[in-house]
């Protein structure tokens, strides 16, 4: 890389969130006029960028922030709390907050402590799983 900025992705209205879901695997939110999409894409060693298209819809609310855990699974920001999904997508569960979830992310020791800001508030919940490290 020769230190220039590029934009490799430009298909989106208004990205927003973005997380890596495996080295190779880049996953980007969408929240223009509330679309609430998250969108796959797979990074080539050479900086390229190829889309793999629409990969889960979030509803009610948008995929604002997101993180993943160490089996893949995604856990994104929505309208009620966190949506937990798939490595393929599929809804598995939620995480109910009492105010719209805007972001959030796995810390404390051991990284299995999920923090979530809200609309007026951080909110934490200890979980049996670990963020991703890459």
């Amino acid at each position: 890389m020769d230190g220039a900025l590029t934009a490799p992705i430009r298909d989106r209205l208004m990205p927003n969130g973005l997380a890596f879901a495996a080295p190779d695997l880049l996953l980007v939110s969408d929240t223009h006029d509330d679309e609430g999409h998250l969108y796959r894409y797979r990074l080539g060693p050479d900086g390229t960028v190829t889309p793999e298209g629409r990969w889960a819809t979030i509803r009610p609310g948008v995929p604002d922030g997101f993180g993943v855990d160490d089996s893949g699974r995604v856990w994104t920001s929505a309208g009620e709390g966190v949506h937990v999904l798939s490595p393929g997508g599929e809804e598995l569960g939620r995480v109910l907050v009492p105010e719209t979830v805007s972001n959030l992310c796995f810390g404390g020791p051991d990284g299995t402590e999920l923090f979530m800001t809200a609309t007026t508030g951080l909110y934490h919940i200890p979980t049996r799983v670990r963020g991703l490290r890459l």
